[in-house]
């Protein structure tokens, strides 16, 4: 078991590291571009151009512009939020930006749902320690069973819920 962890162990090191330093050449180059290396300026024309040209739904102080997905550019469809603020529309962020707008009631779910899976987790590192399992294929098997049945344990019946 021993030799099995640090081969595992070993081997994500080696993992993050790859991805760090391509990461790190990726974003050397970003720096160094003005635009985006992958987009040439024929594709960034015409994303610029279905931006101008997509439809624009008016409620109000409020709009919403659909993108479609663009194979060529990369860019996948949008639904981005606009509000007039003074005359001028502004686009809101978390529209472009993916802020998370759940009712507080959802936020507070989830974060006792990650204080759970941080508990089975924190469990199954001792019991790793412990050498508990046989195998990393065994350890994961019980932190996946574990971590989904700590997250069930906390969903109330639709039945008992409060309406």
């Amino acid at each position: 078991m021993k030799q099995t962890a640090e081969e595992v162990s070993k081997q994500l090191e080696q993992a993050a590291e790859g991805a760090m330093k391509d990461a790190s050449k990726d974003l050397a180059a970003a720096r160094d571009s003005k635009t985006d290396p992958k987009a040439t300026d024929a594709q960034i024309q015409a994303r610029l151009k279905t931006v101008t040209t997509a439809e624009m739904e008016i409620h109000g102080d409020r709009a919403t512009v659909a993108l479609p997905a663009d194979e060529a550019s990369r860019q996948s469809a949008a639904l981005i939020k606009l509000r007039k603020v003074n005359g001028d529309w502004k686009i809101e962020a978390d529209s472009m930006f993916g802020i998370d707008t759940s009712p507080a009631e959802v936020t507070a779910r989830r974060v006792k749902e990650a204080q759970a899976i941080k508990q089975v987790s924190e469990d199954m590192v001792k019991e790793i320690a412990a050498r508990k399992y046989p195998s990393a294929g065994d350890a994961y098997q019980a932190y996946h069973i574990r971590s989904n049945d700590a997250v069930k344990s906390l969903r109330v019946p639709a039945a008992s819920q409060p309406r």
